[in-house]
């Protein structure tokens, strides 16, 4: 049950243009979206919404430090 904080593509170009116009050389910025959900859960809304295009081929096992990661492939 990983948790991570997601954004939109859009949202992540648009903060990277505003840093890179109005943000000052040196500094740090962290881009967040204030979404913080499980990664399961994100697959789960993936496939539901793409579910004509998309199945899971299987769950990986979890590794020491990584989330875990499911691999998807084309139906025929």
């Amino acid at each position: 049950m990983q948790i991570r904080d997601w954004l939109y593509v859009e949202d992540h170009c648009r903060a990277i243009l505003t840093l890179l116009e109005k943000g000052r050389d040196g500094e740090i910025y962290n881009i967040g979206g204030n979404r913080s959900l499980p990664n399961k859960t994100v697959v789960e809304q993936i496939l539901k919404n793409h579910s004509k295009i998309l199945q899971p081929d299987r769950v990986r096992d979890d590794r020491p430090g990584h989330d875990r990661a499911m691999r998807f492939r084309a139906r025929s």
